[in-house]
């Protein structure tokens, strides 16, 4: 028939080279070893410049101050769910437990829920490999092992859906209300979609619940700037008279 015959396939072949099992353990010890990595990366000194600037530098001052008072920096009006958590482990320890605190929530829980939710609502062929597609994202393995808030976010927002999904809406706006006090302003595109295709009439009290549970952060910028939103909306709702000479010298770097 000549070199252009059409061959035929044997897709048995092909289906056996596919081995499912044996490609389940190899895909587990290559997650294992990937979180292993991270782990052993998150005890190097902190370096990324967000992390310097912000999400240690910020909960370092409270501790110097002895409190969550005025410390001048545009930054800490933000939410600080997750730098409270950070001010904990810099008093604990150093910025080092803060750091392994990322690790443990957006590289081992995250890693873990993505897991479980594939394998609850799918198989865990598809969670296996849903798993390890989220662990090797290089946005995630870099995240994952510096101190910042976005794989919190990431965490809470998650399991905010999978308890909708599950008919737990309490527990779904709750999620939402931790994931609130860590990105406010993010928080508000998957909460009004949720609220949306998940909340039904009796939405309005799970929403109450969700701005409780985030308000912190915004109180406390309305009772040192008197604008609950600061610095958004400074024109129309003021800032609290901020000197720029005091932001200039209380931000910076970590101290």
């Amino acid at each position: 028939m000549g070199i252009w015959e059409a061959k035929k396939i044997d897709w048995s072949e092909l289906t056996n080279w596919v081995d499912w099992k044996k490609w389940q353990k190899v895909l587990v010890i290559l997650i294992f070893l990937r979180i292993l990595l991270n782990f052993f990366i998150a005890q190097a000194p902190v370096t990324e410049g967000d992390s310097l600037w912000h999400h240690l530098t910020t909960p370092k001052l409270f501790l110097k101050k002895g409190g969550i008072g005025d410390i001048y920096s545009l930054v800490s009006y933000n939410a600080l769910n997750t730098e409270m958590l950070y001010l904990w482990a810099l008093g604990l320890r150093n910025e080092i437990l803060a750091q392994n605190l990322n690790f443990l929530v957006g590289g081992i829980f995250l890693t873990l829920a993505i897991f479980y939710f594939c394998r609850r609502f799918f198989s865990e062929k598809v969670g296996i490999l849903a798993a390890f597609l989220f662990a090797f994202t290089p946005l995630v393995f870099w995240e994952g092992t510096i101190p910042l808030v976005d794989l919190f976010w990431t965490f809470f927002v998650f399991l905010a859906i999978w308890a909708f999904l599950e008919k737990k809406n309490l527990l779904g706006f709750t999620f939402f209300g931790l994931a609130l006090g860590t990105k406010s302003i993010l928080t508000l595109i998957p909460l009004t979609a949720a609220v949306f295709i998940f909340g039904g009439k009796n939405f309005f009290p799970g929403v109450i619940l969700t701005f409780l549970l985030g308000s912190p952060s915004f109180w406390r910028s309305f009772f040192l700037t008197g604008n609950l939103v600061y610095p958004l909306f400074a024109n129309f709702f003021g800032g609290g008279g901020l000197e720029v000479k005091k932001n200039s010298s209380a931000s910076g770097s970590f101290l």
